[in-house]
């Protein structure tokens, strides 16, 4: 993002690893934790249904296929459980960051910034929605949506040894 006027407000990958030691969590506990809910909705038939013809390689490997996955999962979800390791990871994917960019937002306000947008993903909405009510005062008067991933064009694979590199 490099318009004058975006102010960058997320967590760093720095920051997160930080925020996963502080909770006692690691990677390893991390993965641990998302796989026992993957094989815990494993017995749901509406998962059976969109996980047909995928694969483990095919999702790990090929970001097209994983983001297509992952937006077939929250569409048809009833919940933020309802996608498989969502729970586990919220806490540092979800919470943390939110935090992180509601601190930005405090500082632009005091600053006296009165025209300002929050971009994020639509999984962050209920708990900004939530924050931003009990502690802004906000109310909220129109939703937009806007495109945030673009399904329909071809994104480049990775090899294992690229997706290995970008874990550790």
């Amino acid at each position: 993002y490099t318009p004058k006027n975006f102010v960058h407000a997320d967590l760093s990958l720095e920051d997160l690893a930080r925020q996963m030691r502080e909770n006692g969590e690691s990677p390893f506990t991390l993965l641990l934790g998302i796989l026992k809910e993957v094989f815990a909705m494993g017995a749901d038939p509406k998962m059976q249904e969109l996980s047909k013809g995928l694969s483990f390689t095919t999702l790990f490997l090929n970001p097209k296929s994983f983001k297509t996955a992952l937006a077939q999962a929250l569409a048809n979800s009833d919940h933020e459980d309802g996608v498989p390791g969502l729970t586990t990871i919220a806490p540092f994917l979800i919470d943390a960051r939110n935090k992180a960019a509601l601190k930005v937002l405090t500082s632009q306000l005091k600053e006296g910034q009165d025209n300002i947008a929050i971009y994020y993903g639509a999984a962050h909405m209920p708990d900004f929605e939530e924050r931003l009510i009990k502690d802004f005062g906000a109310e909220r008067k129109e939703t937009f949506w806007f495109v945030a991933w673009d399904l329909t064009r071809e994104l480049p694979s990775r090899s294992p040894f690229e997706l290995l590199g970008a874990l550790f």
